[in-house]
């Protein structure tokens, strides 16, 4: 197994993390044993079952359920966050992930818009390790004077046994709050593409080409449907 994809999602947008985990279904042609699909429920928050069975056709599936008790912005994600890549540490130390390299995190506000957009995001993440990165992802200039790599991202499992977690409390966001102990082990890549915040977006405004930018295969960040239903129109997907 080469990676997991952990979706993570609270009572506030379980629904769309379902939409989303039904597309990321549906986009392979048949089931693939090289990616585990972990649901990321908060505390407080339930799985859906009936999205569990499709996902399971094309994954196999784990469960992780946060217990952090943080709720708001930035505190709930941070929490998450949080206990998420200590559970990731700890299933290293217990050889639970065996030859596994990377995590890959999302929320339910991202979509992949290519077929091929898992492969392409680990065959990106091989070049990242080669060069001895820790998380890979989308730069931006904001939240401090380097800047961050947007959270969601690829890590490597054992991403907690390199960073102090100390540092993730309720007060700012995470992966800017991480910067100083990463700013020399991260990634940066265009193939996840930040739109943070935004809405009704076009089709241009999520897969154009940027100049000097590589194509985006998943896009993070549009906080309508918008992005779920452009994208469902580029892998024609009902």
């Amino acid at each position: 197994m080469n990676l997991v994809l952990c979706l993570q999602f609270y009572h506030g947008d379980r629904a769309r993390a379902m939409r989303l985990a039904r597309l990321i279904a549906d986009i392979e042609p048949v089931r693939r044993e090289d990616v585990e699909f972990m649901f990321v429920p908060r505390f407080d928050c339930e799985v859906d079952e009936t999205f569990v069975s499709l996902v399971e056709q094309k994954f196999k599936c784990a469960f992780f359920r946060t217990h952090t008790q943080w709720q708001g912005w930035p505190a709930g994600p941070n929490g998450m966050i949080r206990d998420l890549l200590l559970e990731g540490q700890r299933r290293v130390a217990k050889g639970w992930l065996g030859a596994t390299d990377s995590l890959l995190l999302i929320e339910p506000d991202c979509v992949p818009v290519t077929p091929d957009w898992l492969n392409v995001l680990i065959a990106e993440w091989q070049l990242a390790l080669s060069a001895d990165k820790w998380m890979m992802g989308t730069w931006r200039m904001s939240g401090g004077a380097m800047g961050h790599v947007n959270g969601n991202c690829i890590v490597r499992p054992d991403f907690a046994s390199l960073v102090d977690l100390s540092c993730i409390t309720q007060h700012f966001a995470w992966d800017c709050a991480i910067v100083p102990q990463v700013k020399d082990r991260w990634h940066k890549t265009n193939l996840i593409r930040n739109l943070f915040q935004e809405t009704n977006v076009t089709e241009e405004r999520m897969v154009g080409r940027w100049i000097g930018e590589q194509m985006p295969v998943l896009v993070h960040g549009v906080k309508d449907e918008s992005a779920m239903t452009i994208a469902r129109r580029l892998l024609n997907l009902p």
